[in-house]
Formats: C-alpha cells, structure tokens, sequence
C-alpha cells in the first residue's frame, strides 16, 4: 500500500491541482507527502566555452572565460527560479490541506524528473500535472517531464489536470502485458469494492483478470472495445474519477519507440490517471 506521496509542483495550474490532488489522497491512503520544486540546472548552468588551437603535435581545446555579463545573466536566473519556487512552496503551505498529514516540501537544484526519481523511497506514489510550466503545446512533444516520468519511473505516476477530490467511480483499462501483475497489486492494494466502483475498459479479444472480478465482485462494470486506441474514446464518454492502467504493453522495446497505451491516454484523457510500471 502507498505510504508516501511525491508530488512534483513547477508554479503551472495542472501543478498545483496535483498537489491538491495529493493532499486528498494523503488522508485516504494515510501516506506522509514530500513536495518538490526543482530548480531546473539545464537553464541556470552557465554552458562553457572552448576554441580550437592547431600547432604541430597535437589539437586541443583552449577554455575560455565567460563574459561578466553572461555570468551575471545565470546568477541572476538561478536567483529568481530559487525565488519563484519559494513562491510555489508558500502557496502549497497556505492551502487548508488536511493538517494531520505529515508534509515536507523542499526547492531543489538538477533536472525535474531525475530529482523525482531520487527521492522515491518504498511504496511511494508520483503525483505530477499533465501539463508543465511550459504549456499544453509542448505537452503533445515526446521527452517532456511528465512523459519521461512515465516511461522511468518504477513506482506508480498518478497525472493530473483537473484535481481529484474523492474517487468512488474508477476505471481500469485493461491491456495484458509486462505491467499487468504490478498494476492489479496497487489497484487491489489501494481501492477496494465497499468505497470504488470500478469500470474495466478492454479489448474484446482479453478476458477480465479473475483478481479483479473476485475483488470487486458485484461492484464491477464491463466495456469491451475491438482496439486499444478505442480506451480513450470510452474514457470521454463517461465521468470517471480516476482511472488505472499499466504504462507497456506485451514488448516494451516497441512500447519505448512507438508510445505506449498509456502515454496515448495521457494525451488524449483529461481525467486523473495512475499509471504502474
């Protein structure tokens, strides 16, 4: 079961209702949380400089010194990103979150999504926005934090939009493969019958695992679909809560190259979506 919840807040909207999002789940689970703003070095570190001298034994490079302006340039960034995310963690501070959660919240330097990496210790669960500080554009690119998060991370990923409050309805779309048996331990692990509703969303050509019909016998609903791209289509038709799914397929190489299932659903779902390795 989750006891700790790492959520990663960047100053963006999706951001701050992932933390909303994590405070709610913090009292369900009872799990400690850790919040995170990373002060990103890819634009705060100063590129160095080299030419190129010839002579009559060898080729080297020659370093040569930054320009005071420059260096006045990355100082001053890395001060206001340092400011900004004490800004974001004052926001987090002031919501009425519930107050019996243990919290740290912490401004780190490195790269987002290897920081959050990091500091995942045991039965920990990420909690990020779908979309970033740079925008819902960029969002549709491969590489970003949230997409690397998902295809690295070896504990579940919850990505967030809209904030989730309580989750009493939740699908679970249904794709046999090499996250299958990690995804039914933290769906059965973390929700049961007597509080969620579950809807298993699959292909019609794979049976139900008989884990889920024995644990949320008589609580359950079936959506079969002829391809897996028809997941998204169902997910927009109805009002989940929250939905679960595992981030590869049967082949993870192809699913590394191609984009996975769940990377399809992050783009193309706007509801709250755990996604298990």
């Amino acid at each position: 079961m989750i006891n700790k919840i790492l959520v990663g807040v960047d100053g963006s909207g999706d951001s701050f209702n992932a933390f909303k999002s994590a405070c709610e789940l913090a009292e369900t689970l009872s799990a400690a949380m850790e919040v995170i703003f990373v002060v990103d070095t890819r634009k705060t570190e100063m590129p160095y400089m080299y030419t190129n001298t010839f002579n009559d034994i060898s080729y080297e490079k020659i370093y040569i010194p930054p320009d005071p302006e420059m260096v006045s340039f990355y100082t001053k960034m890395k001060e206001d990103l340092r400011k900004f995310g004490g800004n974001c963690i004052a926001k987090c501070r002031e919501y009425k979150c519930y107050p019996e959660i243990q919290k740290e919240m912490a401004i780190l330097e490195g790269v987002p999504q290897d920081i959050l990496l990091e500091r995942v210790r045991g039965e920990s669960l990420i909690v990020i926005g779908r979309h970033g500080e740079n925008g819902k554009f960029h969002s549709s690119v491969l590489g970003s934090t949230t997409e690397e998060l998902i295809r690295r991370s070896g504990v579940p990923v919850l990505v967030v939009e809209n904030p989730v409050k309580s989750i009493k309805d939740m699908a679970y779309c249904h794709s046999p493969g090499a996250s299958t048996e990690h995804t039914l331990d933290f769906l059965l692990d973390n929700f049961n019958r007597r509080t969620v509703h579950l809807t298993v969303i699959h292909q019609k050509k794979h049976e139900i695992p008989a884990r889920i019909l024995e644990s949320f016998l008589g609580n359950i609903t079936r959506i079969t679909v002829e391809h897996e791209s028809g997941m998204a289509a169902e997910l927009e038709k109805h009002s989940f809560d929250a939905v679960v799914t595992g981030v590869h397929g049967k082949h993870k190489l192809t699913d590394f190259i191609v984009g996975t299932t769940a990377v399809h659903l992050v783009r193309k779902s706007r509801v709250p979506l755990f996604i298990v390795n």
